[in-house]
């Protein structure tokens, strides 16, 4: 839509431009990318012998509400110091913010159980599948939560330590704060937590 009479100079007050345009090519790749961050506009001469100014140009999102969901990932153990060879417990559990603006499906939770912990089985929301450490969360509208325990024997030698971590690695809209699956430990859709096996009681000890 340009034409010879769409002029501007340096003290022209702009928008609105005198002129419309449109990109060459579709701006899809662009969906569900977070606007905060840097710009760059590239501006190209196809022919020589010809020149220009260039004064100005403005950037307007006008989307409305973006479609993003708010997760976080709090994960526990029910004791940090439990003796060898007796249950432990992790609890996970996937929050998607009241202030978020669109419900999350296909979330998905990702943590390798240690070498050392025997799994027993699970009780909660969604599905667990113990061989790759996934868990399947499913959908969560804005203000709700989902929990899993996850309880297995504690194979460990007293003083050793195991870790547990985890991070949400699906869902079905962006979110404002974090990434999935990019093992970023600073951000709230991963948790950890470990525990210390305690040393038996000396053999004639009485049981407290």
């Amino acid at each position: 839509g340009y034409t010879a009479a769409a002029t501007a100079t340096a003290s022209t007050a702009v928008p609105p431009y005198a002129a419309s345009f449109q990109p060459a090519t579709s701006l899809s790749a662009f969906d569900g990318k977070n606007s905060a961050g840097t710009w760059t506009l590239e501006i190209c001469d196809q022919f020589s012998g010809d020149s220009g100014t260039f004064f100005q140009a403005d950037l307007y999102l006008t989307s409305g509400v973006v479609s993003q969901a708010d997760l976080s990932l709090a994960v526990g153990v029910n004791t940090a110091a439990p003796l060898p060879g007796t249950q432990v417990t992790y609890t996970m559990t996937v929050t998607n913010a009241g202030s978020s603006a669109a419900t999350a499906s296909g979330i998905t939770v990702q943590g390798a159980l240690p070498a050392a912990f025997i799994y027993r089985g699970f009780s909660g929301t969604g599905s667990y599948d113990s061989a790759t450490g996934v868990w399947s969360v499913g959908t969560l509208a804005p203000g709700a939560s989902a929990t899993i325990q996850v309880t297995g024997a504690n194979n460990s030698t007293s003083g050793s330590t195991q870790a547990f971590a985890a991070q949400i690695t699906n869902s079905s809209v962006s979110d404002p704060d974090s990434v999935v699956g990019n093992g970023v430990t600073t951000e709230d859709d991963y948790g950890s937590v470990s525990f210390t096996t305690a040393a038996l009681p000396a053999a004639g000890t009485a049981p407290a």
